[in-house]
């Protein structure tokens, strides 16, 4: 019943056709008792009594009640079937949505092989017992319109039938928790095959430039042999109980063919009642044995939807301002400056950045500097709020972000980093951004300024080329001015700049400066830098060094103080001064 609490609001939308679903199902079950009907007119009214008129009716009540049967089985089935298509559906993008809303934190925490597992691997389990979850709401009804009608046909045999029951509930709810039990570890051994896998595709030119193929296969060949290990020990449990349940029907069926047989032969009863007794007898094996193995195969489903459900549980550390009693504020359309009043900022227990305050005016090109480790990406990172602040506040003229829809402030902040991200789109696209329509010339000219433009009108399909995974078609120089040219497209006023050159060759380097040039012109801007040569024009440079910022002043200022940080670390790029 937890599982149906927590789908419910998936269920929800859908609940005309769930009943529908449900009603036809059970109109299909009474279709056994007809049928039992026909049994009992055959065997009494032509084979014992002769009478011709049912003889002749007999085969056209057969086709009516199988094509009654057939159509409404049809439609039961396919509803039922895409009804877990559709939620299914529903689950993933709740799940996808939950992927693309939280915070950096969360993606810190959970490897992305792990939330692949969750989106395909458990939605499709919860998609299979949704099916079996039908099972168990249809089947009841069945058993006890059956068992009704076997009351009213033969209430000693009734009885002496329903003696195995309690024997199939408990074999069946000890089996179900077993089940359970080993579902939930097998879901979890399907979360590390498939994070797995995506490592090692990620990786792949380094499992190649160090020869690591064999050593690879070994860890693939471990990690299946444990999954299949654990599928053997579900299967084994998930399928006794077909043998067993049938054994017992067939010692139970064999015991009432003898007092049934006796009766007949005595004339208590006729031939066709009791044919039609042990019709819908046999018929209830169907339903009875769909109902213990539904409930040992949701065990399954339980363990899936639980490790969804844990994830969708998970609060967004991200607030939007009304979430958290704040004051929704508009983006000032007029700023000059923004203010980081005693930043800290901790993760998992370790606090990476100590009071941190600055002051940064519209317009003015700022570089942060410092060894690595120093805090540099975690404090542009608060900025877009890809984390909050865990004591003090950064302010735009004196509205703290976190007053701002998280939407709103992203908008007017251009990101470009060491790591290029290409979506496996076309060139245009990856410039828009997301953008549903943008005019030609605005595309045109983002790339232009990027200079881009040159090695794209030498593609065979210009700006309409796809650029591969990660794009995987483009070189690196290639990929980080397309890059640039997404930024100056989204035309922010704000800029972050995360280490964009480091790992280019000098040519490249030089172009994409040049574009990273255009780029800056009139907007604030943060450049992460290790490389000292490329930040040397900045208006102000500021060190960091474990979180605190020890120095601050522009290039010639820091390098004229006698073995200051900023000096020391040129020197030990350049060797001196």
């Amino acid at each position: 019943m937890k599982v149906i609490k927590r789908l419910s609001p998936y269920l929800k939308p859908y609940r005309t056709t769930i009943v529908i679903t449900l009603i036809l199902g059970v109109v299909l079950s009474s279709v056994t008792l007809a049928t039992a009907k026909l049994v009992k007119m055959i065997f009494d009214d032509i084979f014992v009594a002769k009478n011709h008129h049912s003889l002749v009716m007999a085969p056209f009540i057969i086709s009516g009640i199988y094509l009654f049967s057939s159509t409404i089985r049809y439609i039961h089935m396919y509803y039922l079937r895409y009804m877990g298509d559709v939620i299914a559906y529903d689950l993933r993008t709740a799940l996808h949505s939950k992927y693309a809303n939280m915070g950096l934190e969360f993606h810190s925490d959970n490897v992305s092989g792990a939330l692949i597992s969750k989106t395909t691997n458990d939605v499709a389990q919860v998609q299979n017992g949704l099916t079996l979850l039908a099972d168990v709401v249809r089947e009841p009804v069945n058993v006890v319109l059956m068992v009704g009608y076997l009351f009213y046909t033969n209430w000693k045999l009734t009885c002496i039938t329903i003696v195995i029951t309690p024997f199939l509930v408990g074999f069946s709810a000890s089996l179900g928790k077993s089940v359970r039990k080993y579902a939930f570890i097998q879901q979890e051994a399907l979360e590390t095959f498939t994070t797995y896998l995506k490592e090692t595709l990620d990786g792949i030119r380094i499992v190649k430039g160090f020869g690591l193929e064999r050593h690879m296969e070994g860890r693939f060949k471990r990690i299946t042999d444990e999954l299949l290990k654990l599928r053997s020990t579900i299967l084994r449990r998930e399928e006794l109980s077909g043998p067993l349940f049938e054994f017992i029907a067939a010692v139970t069926f064999g015991g009432i063919l003898f007092y049934a047989g006796t009766q007949v032969i005595s004339g208590e009863s006729t031939a066709g009642a009791f044919m039609s007794f042990v019709f819908v007898l046999g018929s209830m094996q169907q339903p009875i044995k769909k109902l213990q193995d539904a409930h040992v195969r949701l065990q399954s489903t339980i363990a899936a939807s639980q490790r969804i459900f844990d994830i969708l549980d998970i609060p967004q550390t991200v607030k939007e301002p009304q979430e958290v009693g704040r004051t929704l504020r508009e983006w000032p359309s007029h700023w000059n400056q923004i203010t980081f009043e005693n930043v800290h900022f901790g993760y998992k227990s370790k606090e990476v950045l100590h009071g941190v305050d600055l002051t940064v005016q519209r317009g003015e090109m700022v570089a942060i500097v410092g060894a690595s480790g120093a805090g540099k990406t975690t404090l542009v990172n608060l900025i877009p709020r890809f984390y909050d602040v865990t004591k003090g506040s950064i302010k735009i003229d004196g509205t703290d972000i976190r007053d701002f829809a998280v939407a709103d402030l992203r908008s007017h902040i251009g990101l470009v980093t060491q790591d290029v991200f290409l979506f496996n789109e076309t060139i245009r696209e990856n410039v828009m951004a997301g953008e549903a329509v943008a005019e030609e010339s605005k595309i045109y000219e983002a790339l232009q300024a990027a200079h881009a433009s040159d090695f794209i009108e030498k593609l065979p399909t210009k700006i309409e080329t796809l650029v591969g995974e990660r794009g995987s078609q483009l070189s690196g120089g290639e990929r980080q001015r397309i890059s640039i040219a997404r930024a100056i497209f989204k035309n922010t006023p704000i800029l972050i700049l995360d280490e964009a050159t480091s790992s280019l060759d000098s040519e490249s380097e030089k172009i994409v400066q040049k574009a990273l040039d255009e780029l800056m012109q009139g907007r604030t801007t943060f450049i992460i830098a290790h490389r000292l040569s490329t930040i040397q024009r900045a208006d102000r440079i500021i060190v960091l060094n474990k979180g605190q910022v020890i120095e601050q002043g522009r290039h010639a200022e820091l390098l004229a103080k006698d073995n200051g940080a900023y000096q020391r670390l040129h020197r030990s790029q350049f060797g001196h001064l």
